[in-house]
């Protein structure tokens, strides 16, 4: 896959951890799809913000980005969480559900995301 020479930089970590972390995923993935090159894109929105979809992984992995000082290079937007972090006793989340479903979003937060918890940011 062609790199250009500012995506080079950082794969090799010159731009720091999370953005190396970011074009290792991103080159990992377009060389399974047999991708030529990236794109430009001015925009994203994220999933994986749930604890029930991201799990102890996800959880620990978007931790360690945001704890690492990474922010997000363009504007990104976050899509629904788990439950209403406001009524979570009613929705059947525990009081540990809830406060590590906010530590996560936090972890996003910090790195630069919106905090839309929506699947239509578009709307807002």
């Amino acid at each position: 896959m062609f790199l250009t020479d500012e995506e080079k930089r950082m794969l090799d970590g010159e731009m720091g951890f999370g953005m190396q972390k970011a074009m290792q995923l991103n080159v990992a993935l377009g060389e399974a799809m047999e991708a030529e090159r990236m794109i430009p894109v001015t925009s994203c929105h994220l999933g994986g913000l749930s604890i029930r979809s991201s799990e102890d992984a996800g959880f620990d992995f978007y931790n360690e980005l945001a704890d690492k000082g990474a922010k997000f290079k363009i504007t990104t937007t976050t899509n629904l969480i788990s439950g209403d972090l406001y009524q979570w006793n009613a929705l059947g989340l525990s009081a540990e559900e809830r406060d590590r479903q906010e530590k996560l979003i936090d972890a996003f937060v910090r790195m630069g995301a919106l905090r839309t918890q929506s699947c239509t940011p578009y709307l807002l």
